[in-house]
């Protein structure tokens, strides 16, 4: 097998609409999935060519070029993707230090960017999105984003201790929901505290459903699992009145 890129919408698209997804002749191709990898961004993905190397390429004609040109068409598979390129024991730490911002600001972060996609990743990005109003409360200076001094030094100083935490070279920074929806890149959930864990479960069973695997899986939950939180914070609130309604009727 060989490797060659695609425009994630356009391919994803070819796969369902195509019996026998085939890359065409002259098409570009890489020996290896790294190399093919280095040329990506985040609306781009390497896939399979049912080919060989030596027999079915040829060198591009383009100067300066790593890639081979397909001598023939050949089909095309899709590969196996990583959810992540940190190691399980990065996640964990990573998570579990997310876990501590999560609860001081009452939103969830989100990992996104480079070391989802790709193992030579530059950082470790992670953004904690507020909603607009919230974001305007927390930075009010009429300033552009670019501009606002607090902000930047609060970004800079969680970086630093996520950074001492986990000894990842991360990137944090708060965001407005409006401004963090401009990205259409991948987007996990992490640092989900861990309470949440048994009442997502809980709330699942009360609505007749058992938590997927991305729900249970607090490293890489879902939107999904994030409204299944909010529906437990009600749950929680509840069943504190509860027990205050019982304590006062004991006394």
């Amino acid at each position: 097998m060989i490797y060659t890129i695609g425009n994630i919408e356009s391919y994803e698209r070819y796969f369902l609409e195509s019996p026998i997804p085939r890359k065409a002749q002259g098409g570009s191709v890489w020996s290896t999935q790294a190399a093919a990898q280095a040329h990506c961004n985040e609306h781009y993905r390497v896939y399979g060519v049912i080919a060989e190397w030596n027999v079915d390429t040829a060198p591009s004609k383009e100067e300066g070029a790593d890639w081979h040109d397909l001598l023939r068409a050949a089909d095309l598979v899709r590969l196996k993707h990583r959810a992540t390129y940190l190691s399980p024991t990065e996640m964990f730490n990573l998570d579990h230090a997310c876990r501590s911002i999560s609860q001081a600001y009452g939103y969830c972060l989100y990992h996104v960017g480079s070391s989802l996609r790709v193992a030579d990743y530059r950082d470790v990005d992670i953004r904690c999105i507020l909603s607009d109003e919230d974001f305007l409360k927390m930075f009010p200076q009429p300033k552009p984003v670019s501009d606002q001094t607090r902000l930047h030094l609060l970004n800079t100083a969680l970086s630093e201790w996520l950074r001492a935490r986990t000894g990842l070279p991360i990137d944090f920074q708060f965001q407005p929901a409006t401004e963090a929806n401009r990205y259409n890149g991948a987007r996990n959930a992490i640092g989900i505290p861990a309470r949440y864990t048994y009442e997502i479960h809980e709330v699942a069973k009360k609505f007749g459903k058992e938590p997927d695997e991305e729900t249970k899986n607090i490293e890489q939950a879902s939107d999904a699992a994030k409204a299944i939180v909010a529906d437990a914070d009600k749950i929680r609130e509840e069943n504190i009145e509860a027990n205050r309604r019982t304590h006062a009727i004991d006394r």
